[in-house]
């Protein structure tokens, strides 16, 4: 989803255009902020899937908490939700021939993993770690491309789980790793 983020009046280098700045940074969408002058200004046509929030200093006032929370309902009603899909869908739709791979890091937090209703984005009945086993079991060939650095998977505890499982499958997003990746997909 992408935050469009359309600011009435000039934002320069003022102290909110650091605060718009780091507030930024800590959002892990694709974001985009557009400027309109003072008055008049032509709001930009909305984006396809995107939100559009427009800032007035005459709308209704939200506390960080709250304005947060409205992100994360735009987020949550079917924005996210309308691109996923059951993983027993998966298993049963395709057989154990087809080679699965995994691009992410494995670095979260272990109850995400152990515990049943650990998923930080929505309930789950079971524990991750249990849907990743019946998808290394069902399919021959899974990689899992990390583009953490391999040193640093030995201290990751959620990696090492996820290592535990998979096996020797999960390879540095290197070139090098991705040809160890596709070798072993081969194989």
């Amino acid at each position: 989803m992408l935050l469009h983020i359309i600011a009435r009046g000039k934002i320069g280098r003022s102290p909110e255009a650091e605060l718009t700045e780091r507030y930024l940074k800590r959002i892990n969408w694709p974001t985009k902020v557009t400027e309109l002058p003072d008055r008049g200004g032509t709001t930009p046509d909305p984006l396809g899937n995107g939100v559009t929030v427009v800032l007035d200093e005459r709308g209704k006032p939200l506390s960080s908490v709250e304005f947060a929370k409205k992100l994360e309902g735009w987020r949550d009603n079917g924005r996210r939700r309308n691109e996923r899909f059951a993983t027993l869908d998966l298993i049963h739709t395709y057989g154990p021939d087809w080679k699965v791979i995994f691009v992410g890091d494995a670095a979260m937090s272990p109850y995400e993993l152990v515990q049943a209703g650990g998923s930080v984005e929505y309930m789950n009945d079971e524990p991750g770690i249990v849907w990743l086993t019946r998808i290394f079991d069902h399919f021959r060939r899974v990689a899992w491309w990390n583009p953490e650095p391999e040193r640093s998977w030995e201290y990751t505890r959620s990696t090492q789980i996820v290592l535990q499982k998979l096996g020797p499958r999960m390879f540095p997003l290197t070139l090098s790793g991705i040809g160890k990746g596709i070798d072993a997909l081969r194989h």
